[in-house]
């Protein structure tokens, strides 16, 4: 990168630092993004990407509507709400003036559908997808599963059938040999083999 690169990258850092330790969010606040930013600039220097700097950035930014999203009347889901909010920070923030305006939309398009598998109009969108897919797995995924969905087991056995969809989806080779090799969904596999398990009960006449 640039040294003009580099202090934006340093910027969006700081300000999404300081923008989730006054607004923490269950399972999805700055250590997340912190993993989902090392495994986007892991993925990418395995990766022919277009523009890594954006994934880097887009890694960032993906999940700053996490706290709106409990508060928000209109019941927006949080991929909705960063998007909303990144263009309020593009809007009235200069820093981000250096970024061109296609620069901005591919940003935009990466946040908004990031849950969106079948939305691959950049890189930069599925690099950020499978960035954030690494982080359900291992040891890491079950504390963060257990923060988010507490005691409500409904709700962790659709997350554990999720993984599967989930794992099935990611579409780089580098997050795919990453997943083998840190061993990442052993622990999902072994907790999820417990949890059910456990809901065996005798049958009686």
């Amino acid at each position: 990168y640039t040294n003009v690169q580099k202090q934006l990258l340093l910027y969006t850092q700081k300000r999404v630092i300081d923008f989730c330790r006054n607004n923490p969010a269950p399972a999805h606040g700055l250590d997340h993004a912190e993993r989902v930013a090392a495994w986007t600039k892991k993925i990418i220097e395995k990766e022919q990407v277009t523009h890594p700097l954006l994934c880097e950035l887009s890694a960032w930014f993906h999940d700053i509507g996490r706290v709106p999203e409990h508060y928000d009347s209109r019941k927006e889901r949080h991929h909705e709400l960063s998007y909303e909010l990144l263009r309020q920070w593009f809007r009235e923030d200069r820093m981000f003036d250096q970024l061109t305006d296609s620069e901005k939309i591919e940003i935009l398009y990466a946040v908004r559908f990031h849950w969106n598998d079948e939305a691959n109009e950049y890189d930069t969108a599925w690099i950020l997808r499978d960035a954030d897919k690494m982080d359900c797995f291992g040891d890491i995924g079950i504390t963060r599963m257990k923060e988010f969905f507490g005691t409500d087991e409904k709700k962790i056995g659709q997350h554990l059938r999720d993984i599967f969809q989930i794992m099935a989806c990611i579409r780089t080779d580098a997050a795919k040999q990453f997943l083998i090799e840190e061993n990442l969904f052993e622990p999902i596999s072994k907790f999820r083999e417990k949890s059910l398990r456990d809901q065996i009960e005798t049958i009686e006449l």
